[in-house]
């Protein structure tokens, strides 16, 4: 007599044998991936050239190494912890007991490639590289999937490689790895690949707080695609949160607080979180009242632009974009705006993946394409530039 103890079909889970990845690759993946690949190494080698001539010219760096000038403006402001959490871990004192408020999962990710090349420098930027080309690949796939034809995917691609801020794709920082698993993340879901887009889900919020944004927008996906059984199908979404629960969990083994970053945050960093629309009365009152000079523009003149693009991209969009993209890029905004003090929201802005997407259906207009796309790369030269001397937005 067997001993074998038969689960209700209701309570049967999605077999674990759909998480193995299917090794064809149509024809049209494959253009995807090359696209993206030659767009990803077009935008790194322009940028190598910025940062050599803004090396050289503009921080003026005689007699030093080409190699070294490269590292320099490349590996700035957060990117130098990220070594530091790298080579040391996460610790419990000192000044380096900080870093606790960065999550792991892009250093935990460097520390395992730098087994192979051993320089936290090429290893953090092999990793974006490897990640933008994946996001890239993932937003002409959810384009198509969406309806798009190959040339409207193709200018997507082409936006968010030459946003404003996409500079940071290309150092050693988190947001090439967060857009490639949010991207992975939100396409498996629009094919109802539930175990792939869990799993990504899972580690874009091991990545970055902002994951957190993914968890409702998932979750509309979910019941939009499947209806009543939701539940059942997208169970995997249950490894979404399970990321940032893994980063509590870290917080709870290194400093005996599952929410030690938000101490440290407050401590340290001087950020704590208010209500959103805090952070826009603040922003007019110095836009009408501040005196003009470089803390009212790399700080609240750049928020508000950079926010009122999205609103109005968002808004131009709101019609046909689906609902699971419209509250991930609002759920975002709120995001950005309940933070104290925050200078990052040009370099944030990038994550709005939507935006992409309205840009490239506006795009159909070739005049409109050509000067968003000369503006954009433009701008991004430019924002580089200051991130390599001064303003790590």
């Amino acid at each position: 007599m067997s001993s074998a103890i038969r689960l209700p079909a209701a309570l049967k889970l999605p077999a674990l044998t759909s998480i193995r990845p299917r090794i064809q690759i149509t024809a049209q993946q494959q253009r995807f991936l090359l696209r993206a690949a030659l767009l990803a190494l077009g935008v790194r080698i322009a940028l190598l050239i910025v940062g050599y001539v803004t090396g050289y010219l503009i921080i003026v760096r005689e007699e030093v190494a080409a190699w070294d000038v490269i590292h320099e403006t490349f590996q700035r402001w957060d990117a130098n912890n990220f070594e530091k959490i790298v080579e040391h871990g996460y610790v419990n004192s000192g000044d380096e007991a900080n870093y606790i408020v960065y999550l792991p999962m892009f250093p935990l990710t460097v520390w395992l490639v730098k087994f192979l090349i051993p320089s936290f420098f090429v290893s953090a930027l092999l990793v974006s590289a490897v990640s933008s080309v994946a996001a890239g690949y993932f937003l002409q796939m959810l384009m198509t999937t969406d309806g798009s034809d190959e040339e409207e995917a193709s200018r997507g691609l082409w936006f968010f490689f030459v946003f404003p801020t996409a500079y940071i794709l290309a150092v050693p920082y988190t947001e090439a790895l967060f857009m490639g698993t949010m991207m992975g993340s939100f396409a498996n879901a629009r094919r109802g690949n539930w175990v792939w887009c869990g799993l990504l889900g899972g580690l874009a919020c091991a990545t970055r707080i902002q994951g957190l944004a993914i968890i409702p927008a998932l979750g509309i996906e979910a019941i939009h695609r499947e209806w009543w059984e939701a539940p059942k199908k997208a169970f995997w979404l249950v490894l979404v949160p399970a990321g940032f629960g893994a980063y509590m969990l870290l917080n709870y083994i290194v400093a005996g607080d599952p929410l030690q970053f938000i101490a440290t945050q407050r401590d340290h960093w001087d950020q704590h979180a208010v209500a959103p629309w805090e952070t826009v009365r603040d922003t007019y009152l110095w836009l009408v009242q501040g005196s003009p000079g470089s803390t009212r523009l790399s700080i609240y003149e750049f928020r508000a632009a950079f926010l009122l693009l999205s609103v109005v991209l968002l808004l131009i969009g709101a019609r046909w974009l689906r609902p699971s993209y419209q509250v991930f890029a609002w759920v975002s905004i709120l995001f950005f705006l309940s933070s104290s003090f925050q200078i990052s929201i040009p370099r944030y802005t990038l994550m709005l993946f939507p935006l992409f997407l309205v840009m490239a259906r506006l795009g159909a207009n070739q005049t409109a394409n050509q000067s968003m796309l000369t503006v954009s790369a433009v701008l991004m030269g430019a924002t580089f530039v200051l991130y390599a001397t001064r303003f790590g937005f």
